[in-house]
């Protein structure tokens, strides 16, 4: 059975869209998941399901989700294989500390090259990369 990790994005972020990690776990178990752990409020879900399809279980996980939260709650989600690659894919090995956002879907060649056009001085990190679905900082 495959291991997956689900970032659930924006819930319990300053108090509001609160979303209990104990109502998450019974959402994933209804959904047919095993093994299910969260971690503390962050909406981060570690869990077995025997769905190979990521695009079937994002949507029978968020529309679980919606149910039981009442506002749309985006599933961002990796396998065991696709979470390694992007620890291994990190570029900035010799950096003592390095975040990782994870994207629902890897952005187009037009998507990037609109990055070229911000002032990164003021909006994004003097450094990053983006790799696949993963932008590193």
């Amino acid at each position: 059975m495959p291991s997956y990790v689900a970032l659930l994005r924006a819930i319990n972020v300053g108090g509001k869209r609160s979303l209990p990690m104990e109502t998450v776990r019974t959402v994933f178990e209804r959904a047919g998941a095993s093994n299910v752990a969260t971690y503390i409020q962050s909406g981060n879900v570690v869990f077995m399901h025997d769905q190979r399809s990521p695009i079937t279980l994002i949507a029978k996980l968020s529309s679980e989700l919606e149910e039981a939260a009442e506002f749309a709650v985006p599933v961002v989600l990796r396998t065991r294989a696709e979470w390694t690659a992007a620890i291994e894919a990190n570029p900035y090995k010799k950096s003592e500390t390095v975040h990782c956002a994870f994207l629902s879907a890897a952005p187009s060649p037009a998507e990037l090259a609109k990055i070229d056009l911000v002032d990164r001085s003021s909006h994004l990190p003097s450094e990053f990369a983006v790799y696949a679905r993963q932008v590193y900082f």
